[in-house]
């Protein structure tokens, strides 16, 4: 949730898990619980229905959605201390809705708040996209579309959110280059590749004979019609990680892949902030101390394989 967004959803109304806060609450009071300490758990949950609103989300409290509210609050500007805050009233809220037994199971005890500057979060490796791509093989419509996904993901960097908002009149097909809407009003170019060009080429051809389909204004749509949602975007790439044999993989992965391929090609870090949409140069430089690491760790091999040669 990026600084400055006001928290969205009524939990005394939501039938959802959601709705579960007021129950919650009243637990809380019971226990002679300050108004203070109560008012700052309700804080971080409901900061976490923001999130999923904001991204078209069920409300959840399991760990990969978590870990994911987590690492785009942090990377959208939300301080680490903030987070850290909002991850206790997570976690409370969701060992009282185990103990209530309104889950299954509480799996977040080993999770903590992200520091930008300190942890190294889970990137998808060339050899992972590969496998991604690989299940889209054939000759449907959502295959070819979500093979044309993966190559913008990996090539732009784009959030998803900026992703699924993409319409075809902001894509420049004989240059290769799409007009991105970002955040906070900023508006940027990103280009893609050959052979993410001929992806979407693929999936446009296939989108013209396909009915309704072939007038949305949206650049990615659902096979049932209409514009490709941001939760449909993430059970696709779950759905697609699974059928390749991979751990659960989420639109943010992506973005960092991006990054890292830039620094390990020597993109300037001013070209990076540009094309990744950064505000500041916070997010390059947590980049670049990973890039420094990757190439240290080369060397140490290279070390390794002198010295037992």
């Amino acid at each position: 949730m990026p600084i400055g967004t006001k928290l969205k959803g009524d939990y005394e109304s939501d039938p959802g898990l959601f709705g579960l806060v007021a129950s919650w609450e009243l637990t809380l009071r019971a226990a002679k619980k300050s108004k203070k300490t109560i008012n700052t758990y309700l804080l971080g949950v409901r900061s976490l229905n923001s999130w999923c609103i904001e991204h078209e989300t069920e409300f959840g409290l399991g760990r990969d959605l978590v870990l994911t509210y987590l690492v785009e609050s942090l990377e959208a500007g939300l301080a680490a201390s903030s987070l850290e805050s909002y991850l206790k009233g997570i976690k409370i809220f969701a060992k009282w809705c185990q103990a209530e037994g309104e889950i299954d199971s509480y799996d977040l005890a080993n999770v903590i708040a992200p520091r930008a500057d300190e942890v190294i979060l889970p990137s998808v490796s060339p050899t992972e996209w590969d496998a991604l791509v690989a299940t889209c093989a054939g000759n449907t419509l959502s295959g070819k579309r979500d093979a044309a996904i993966l190559g913008l993901l990996r090539d732009t960097g784009l959030r998803a959110r900026e992703l699924v908002k993409i319409d075809l009149a902001e894509v420049n097909l004989r240059e290769q280059s799409i007009l991105v809407h970002g955040k906070g009003g900023r508006d940027r170019y990103v280009g893609y590749s050959d052979r993410t060009a001929v992806a979407v080429d693929r999936y446009l051809r296939a989108r013209r004979g396909s009915g309704g389909a072939a007038n949305e204004p949206a650049l990615l749509v659902s096979v049932y019609g209409g514009r490709f949602s941001y939760a449909g975007l993430y059970r696709m790439l779950g759905i697609r990680a699974a059928k390749a044999g991979l751990p659960h993989i989420n639109p943010h992965q992506f973005r960092r892949m991006f990054a890292n391929e830039a620094l390990d090609n020597d993109m300037p870090g001013g070209d990076l902030k540009a094309l990744g949409g950064w505000k500041s140069f916070r997010m390059v430089e947590h980049y670049a101390k990973q890039h420094e690491n990757r190439l240290a760790l080369k060397s140490q091999k290279a070390l390794f394989d002198r010295r037992d040669s």
